[in-house]
């Protein structure tokens, strides 16, 4: 039902949709939150391990994982803004930020349908991925 054809294995397809569902659904959204942050961590690490070219399944997850992360952030501070203002402009940020929400997820569900990755903001250089894996040195 939820499969795409995108190059790859389905199951992370599957993960991705599924992902997506706990996204929709508000109450199971920071579960969602934790998926991606750990995926996102994976995809970053097999990322520095791999050679050029980078694999387009990959890229593909990992935009879709960054996709949602981002969207939960910022869908959370501007409710916490709209919380905050205890007048016509909450509701106002309230009513702007749960359509941007929902179109965020509409747009990420119909990039996965359709098999497209979605736009990485950041750049994953594997000289800093290395040293932060790497323990703190000990002062002697």
């Amino acid at each position: 039902m939820f499969t795409t054809t995108v190059p790859g294995n389905s199951h992370s397809n599957t993960e991705l949709w599924l992902v997506y569902m706990l996204h929709l659904f508000v109450v199971t959204a920071p579960v969602g939150l934790l998926i991606n942050a750990l995926r996102l961590r994976a995809y970053k690490r097999q990322w520095c391990e791999m050679d050029a070219p980078r694999h387009a399944t990959l890229i593909h997850a990992a935009s879709h994982h960054q996709w949602l992360m981002t969207t939960f952030i910022a869908t959370f501070f501007f409710g916490m803004v709209a919380i905050g203002t205890f007048n016509n402009i909450g509701a106002v940020v309230a009513i702007v930020t749960a359509i941007w929400w929902f179109s965020r997820l509409v747009r990420g569900m119909g990039a996965l349908a359709t098999g497209h990755a979605l736009p990485l903001a950041i750049d994953w250089p594997c000289e800093i991925a290395k040293a932060a894996e790497q323990p703190p040195q000990r002062l002697a």
